[in-house]
């Protein structure tokens, strides 16, 4: 019993000792942000300021209202506005905590932004553990994968930086192959739909890639696998039922609205070999790397990461059938990244959806890293495996998790100092059922000026006609040209007729001048004013 006992804690302490290992570069990478979690931030970032919102949008509002959750409350009256962005239902979740404690929205998603990279890490460790049976090899893969060039220049973007569900499609995939029973093919497409509460470019990028492992090991299906066609169906029809309630108010709004992205600025992101040479790596940039720096997206993989991938390819037995589904899945995400490049590309994007729905295909990078990654964790644990010594293997391995790690490395940051919400908004907060705009309106030339506001929406939660997403209703520049003329009359009866009862007026960006005909204007009383903000209530006659 007391050899059970301890056999038990071994298999529990060893994954939480690897997690607190993750958590602990996940603290580095991003150094100093934990410090100071509530003040550090990058608040000069549009998409920062976007995603902190969503976050805090979904941990507030899944709990409480989850059948309106895509009715989030900017672009009012627009329904389903949350759907303008990624959903990142995931994040939110894992902000809930956080949210409940009274942490403010930019500690709680900065907190959540460590979380990704430490969860992340954590994952891919335990996936080649399991393929490998060695906790350092693993170790390395996880390092790889979340403490890449990518990840590590796209800190505003959270939904870049949770992979976690991620490796479930692929042991999915595994295990469908390895045992030939169906019920693992309806295991792969849940897994895959799994991505889509994460991120919508991650859904499209991960279903890719395990596409392209799929034929990578088309023999295996051929020969283990009795009914592909019915375990096809399977698959596609837990992917269809899990991913239906996210992508839906995706549908509707591409239906209504028009929501895809043109061809012109797909072709413009796409990737070039440039992008392959781009790392913000401290090690790298200044020596070498920051001559391509105007490429779309850093995608370098690292020297080590490359030598132990490389050793991966050597060593591999002959027909290796991880390795053969790895090497897949950069080779397919690598050509996936520069797809719009090639000719042809105009059909693929009219006709194939889910293509319509990603802009910046340079991201796409994105999994070539990852799977660069997972072949560096397969070649340490070869390597690691001919050493004779257990100690050797163990400094080895030290030596070559410090090694991916430190040529990575970009901190420390240089984060915006978050002064906190202004405590004039505590005002609108005790407002019940107003619609608020906010003045200077940004038109869509300027369109992240509006990503501020909505920070401070997290402090009131009323419907807010502004807003900051990669898309924007219709009648967004409507509203912006007669917003434009405040006070006069084509703004406030503008105001009417979307139903907006307060307008919170920043005077010192272009106001100053106007202040004399506000608050002489018969349409609005000031309701409350602090440090070059003003609340007016919209009057209506």
């Amino acid at each position: 019993m007391a050899s059970t006992g301890v056999t038990l804690l071994s298999r529990v302490s060893r994954p939480a000792l690897v997690l607190g290992i993750f958590l602990l570069l996940a603290v580095a990478h991003t150094w100093p942000l934990a410090l100071r979690p509530a003040v550090y931030s990058r608040v000069d970032n549009g998409d920062y300021c976007l995603n902190v919102w969503v976050v805090d949008w979904v941990a507030h509002t899944l709990p409480t209202n989850p059948a309106h959750l895509f009715d989030a409350n900017i672009f009012y009256p627009s329904r389903l506005a949350l759907a303008y962005s990624e959903p990142l239902i995931l994040q939110g979740v894992l902000a809930i905590p956080g949210t409940w404690m009274g942490l403010s929205p930019i500690a709680t998603f900065n907190l959540v932004l460590i979380a990704g990279f430490a969860l992340s890490g954590w994952a891919f460790a335990l996936l080649v553990h399991r393929y490998t049976g060695s906790w350092m090899a693993g170790v390395v893969a996880g390092s790889a994968v979340a403490f890449n060039a990518h990840h590590l220049v796209r800190l505003a973007h959270i939904q870049a930086l949770h992979l976690e569900l991620v490796p479930l499609v692929f042991l999915a995939l595994d295990r469908l192959l390895e045992t030939g029973r169906r019920r693992f093919a309806a295991y792969v497409g849940a897994a895959v739909a799994l991505q889509g509460i994460v991120s919508i470019y991650l859904l499209v990028f991960t279903a890719w890639a395990a596409l392209c492992a799929a034929i990578a090991r088309i023999a295996e299906w051929r020969r283990r696998l009795r009914g592909a066609a019915t375990a096809g169906l399977l698959a596609a029809a837990s992917f269809a039922v899990v991913l239906l309630p996210v992508i839906w108010p995706y549908a509707v709004l591409a239906r209504t609205q028009g929501m895809v992205r043109g061809l012109g600025e797909t072709r413009r992101c796409a990737a070039s070999w440039t992008d392959y040479l781009y790392t913000g790596s401290r090690l790298h940039f200044e020596a070498w790397s920051h001559r391509f720096a105007d490429s779309s997206d850093a995608s370098f993989p690292g020297l080590v990461v490359t030598a132990l991938a490389i050793a991966a390819l050597w060593f591999a037995h002959r027909g290796s059938p991880r390795v053969r589904t790895w090497v897949a899945v950069v080779v397919g995400s690598v050509f996936l990244s520069v797809l719009p490049r090639f000719p042809g590309f105009e059909w693929l994007h009219e006709h194939v959806a889910a293509l319509g729905a990603i802009r910046c295909y340079s991201r796409a990078s994105q999994m070539a890293l990852v799977g660069m990654g997972v072949l560096a964790g397969l070649g340490a644990a070869r390597l690691l495996a001919m050493l004779e010594s257990a100690r050797v293997a163990t400094i080895v391995g030290i030596a070559l998790v410090a090694a991916v790690n430190l040529e990575a490395a970009r901190a420390p940051f240089r984060y915006q100092k978050f002064a906190g919400i202004p405590a004039v908004y505590d005002r609108l907060r005790d407002e019940p059922h107003a619609v608020v705009v906010e003045l200077p309106f940004f038109d869509r030339r300027s369109f992240f000026g509006n990503a501020e506001y909505m920070i401070y929406a997290t402090r009131h939660r009323h419907p807010l006609v502004n807003g900051y997403s990669g898309f924007a209703p219709a009648d967004y520049n409507r509203n912006a040209r007669a917003m434009r003329a405040f006070p006069a009359y084509v703004a406030l009866e503008r105001m009417h007729q979307l139903g907006v009862t307060h307008v919170v007026v920043h005077m010192t960006r272009g106001f100053e001048p106007r202040r004399a005909e506000i608050d002489a204007s018969s349409g609005l009383r000031l309701v409350a004013e602090q440090d070059g903000i003003a609340i007016y209530r919209v009057l209506f006659h």
